[in-house]
């Protein structure tokens, strides 16, 4: 019966078909096998995943379309995390980035000329080998800008030599204000500069680390929720001095995010990460304590990697004249989907981290996670020293 359903969605289901031709190939002798509650479910199931996506699999359960997908490994990742000519076919010129960089920092309310600027290069953020930015820099230094190479998006600007602009006791004493502020400055900041109220205050911090009545500059970071989850993939921050109203570093990110819908319960997402770490979990740790909660991450191929045999997160290799560098060789997805972060913590796990595992909250797959591999060498014995 079940996949005969399953058959039938394979082969005639698309975004056309509507619930009476699904029910009508349930025939009369099928449906008096299958209890009135079962029938139900299975309909109820189908309206709303119609809603949803064109990814159901078959009726009794919602199932989507795995998205995740076995990392790629990269070939010649010393030449890859260079700039070749491949990378050089997909950016805009450096021409382009400089009239981007004059137009894109009036929003700020500063201004340059093309002749102002000193120095401009393309740069390649290791180990992310998609990352192309232009960092340019005008008047020797005064300020700093970057230009995303592949989209060409305005994406930061800061002023430099901050410190010697303004001295620690002046920033400690003379321009320290209340946090409520400090509040007010930011986020009249945010307005002037054209984000809209979708940006809410998620982070606010001040410079010194020191008591925040004796603190003159704060970092705010302001981002977009969904499902009231923060997505620090869409935000923009912001430094700033209050009161003088005076902001020397702003960094905009705006990743394409698809919103994937909650789905998945965290019951279900508990119980998916259990049964992975069965496999991962090869060390036999005690399992301590286990929590979760609901984030926005990029997807990577750590627990695929774990899960599949490879002991050791890093790859490392030494070069000709003797430097020895330590990567992950393997191509992180650059998609961000909703996950149930589900922290498992172990009694025995030398260096006390619990591993992560990201359960996709719509398909209720493994897309990622973070320290899934021991620390190595040098790390664990630093671990150690500081534990003594």
């Amino acid at each position: 019966m079940k996949q005969d359903i399953k058959e039938f969605f394979k082969k005639e289901y698309n975004a056309n078909k509507n619930l009476q031709k699904i029910v009508s190939n349930i025939t009369k002798e099928e449906k008096n096998h299958m209890n009135k509650n079962k029938l139900l479910k299975m309909v109820a199931t189908f309206i709303i995943s119609i809603g949803i996506t064109a990814g159901v699999v078959y009726a009794g359960s919602i199932v989507y379309e795995k998205i995740f997908k076995a990392p790629e490994e990269i070939e010649n990742y010393i030449e890859n995390i260079e700039i070749n000519e491949e990378d050089l076919k997909n950016i805009i010129s450096e021409e382009e980035a400089k009239k981007i960089a004059v137009e894109g920092i009036k929003r700020f309310g500063i201004e340059f000329s093309e002749k102002d600027i000193t120095n401009i290069s393309l740069y390649k953020a290791a180990p992310n080998i998609y990352s192309l930015e232009y960092a340019i820099t005008v008047s020797n230094g005064e300020i700093y800008v970057s230009v995303d190479a592949l989209t060409g998006n305005f994406t930061s600007f800061n002023i430099g030599n901050i410190d010697t602009r303004f001295t620690g006791h002046q920033l400690m004493e003379e321009y320290a204000t209340t946090k409520e502020n400090v509040i007010y400055a930011v986020k009249e900041k945010k307005k002037e500069y054209g984000f809209g109220d979708e940006y809410e205050l998620v982070e606010l911090t001040n410079g010194t680390g020191d008591d925040e009545k004796k603190s003159g500059f704060w970092y705010a970071t302001f981002a977009k929720k969904y499902d009231g989850i923060i997505n620090k993939y869409q935000s923009i921050s912001i430094s700033i001095i209050p009161t003088i109203n005076y902001v020397y570093l702003v960094n905009i990110q705006d990743v394409a995010f698809e919103n994937n819908p909650i789905v998945i319960t965290e019951k279900d997402a508990i119980k998916m990460a259990k049964k992975v770490d069965k496999e991962v979990n090869t060390e036999k740790y005690k399992i301590d304590k286990i929590t979760t909660n609901l984030s926005i991450e990029y997807m990577n191929g750590e627990v695929y990697l774990k899960e599949n045999g490879m002991e050791d997160g890093d790859k490392t290799i030494t070069l000709e004249d003797g430097t020895t560098l330590q990567y992950n060789i393997y191509r992180d997805s650059q998609e961000i989907r909703k996950v149930y972060v589900v922290e498992i913590s172990y009694k025995n796990r030398p260096d006390e981290r619990p591993r992560k595992y990201y359960v996709d909250t719509t398909t209720g797959e493994i897309v990622g996670g973070e320290n899934i591999f021991d620390l190595e060498g040098e790390e664990l014995e630093g671990w150690h020293e500081s534990n003594k």
